[in-house]
């Protein structure tokens, strides 16, 4: 597995912003060594993978796909169901309406709400 992009978290960045007063974003100097050492690790597992005939060798790219994201936030991000909801919360409506029709009893309206087993 590769390296993520270690100049976009949030501490590189803002220690880079502190030193380098370069306005904010990623630290690129970070950045481009990571991508150094992740392309000679991607050759190196290439010379590797003949050696080893009996084993599968992958190499996950995450410094591509983090980038990605960064780059593309709105693509990646969470739906929400309807404008109310956080994009997180989940429709618990069929898991409630499940859990209630596998109940014992039921409150009955001709007794005024009080629980009965019926």
């Amino acid at each position: 597995m590769g390296v993520a992009p270690l100049g976009c978290a949030p501490r590189v960045m803002w220690e880079g912003t502190r030193a380098l007063d370069s306005g904010r974003g990623c630290v690129e100097e970070a950045n481009e060594l990571i991508q150094g050492y992740n392309a000679r690790l991607a050759a190196r597992l290439d010379v590797l993978r003949p050696q080893l005939p009996g084993a599968t060798v992958v190499f996950c790219d995450v410094y591509k796909g983090m980038m990605e994201i960064l780059s593309n936030p709105r693509r990646y991000e969470p739906r929400a169901r309807n404008a109310t909801s956080p994009p997180w919360a989940l429709d618990k409506s069929k898991e409630k309406k499940a859990a209630d029709d596998e109940k014992p009893w039921k409150v009955s309206s001709r007794n005024g709400g009080k629980n009965n087993m019926t």
